[in-house]
């Protein structure tokens, strides 16, 4: 089964950030052809509503990126910051001024690919960890890549959820 890892990789993450929003009680839409226009998914919260479950609000967009090259900063053993060098193009999509609110989720996946997914009968485990921002300022002058450095308390968990949809009630890009 021949398959492009970078594929492997962001069907992992596509995983991983399905099963934490099903577990904060959301939904999750992948966008088709979504990495092309910097939104993968959508995320929206639900809340009942006189007995019936619906949106609550306008969805909130989300890019996802899988990578084995993350930077642990200032080291592997007590980190602060998770590193990672984003392609210039994708980078500036996301802080553009003209876009609504949008996250930006990471996949810190080990190095070696046996340690990617582990499956037992009594768990399953996706290694490492997925950790989010929300990236702003302007865009980026450099050719190739600009680094994003995120928060190692930034993780993408159940609480991040609900984080992200009041952040996103409250965004307001041209105030």
């Amino acid at each position: 089964m021949a398959r492009p890892e970078d594929h492997i990789k962001q069907d992992l993450q596509l995983a991983f950030v399905s099963a934490v929003v099903a577990q904060a009680g959301a939904t999750l839409t992948p966008v088709e052809g979504g990495s092309d226009y910097g939104t993968d998914i959508y995320i929206s919260d639900i809340e009942p509503d006189d007995g019936v479950f619906a949106d609550t609000g306008p969805p909130v967009r989300c890019q996802l990126k899988a990578s084995t090259n993350c930077i642990f900063h200032p080291n592997d053993e007590n980190p602060t910051l998770v590193k990672f060098d984003m392609r210039v193009k994708d980078y500036n999509k996301l802080v553009s001024p003209k876009r609504s609110y949008i996250v930006f989720i990471l996949f810190a996946m080990p190095k070696e690919r046996n340690d990617w997914l582990t499956i037992s009968r009594d768990f399953m485990s996706l290694r490492n960890c997925c950790y989010w921002t929300r990236l702003s300022g302007g865009k980026s002058d450099n050719k190739r890549s600009q680094r994003v450095c995120i928060p190692i308390d930034n993780v993408f968990d159940t609480s991040a959820v609900m984080q992200i949809f009041e952040e996103a009630a409250e965004y307001r890009p041209y105030d």
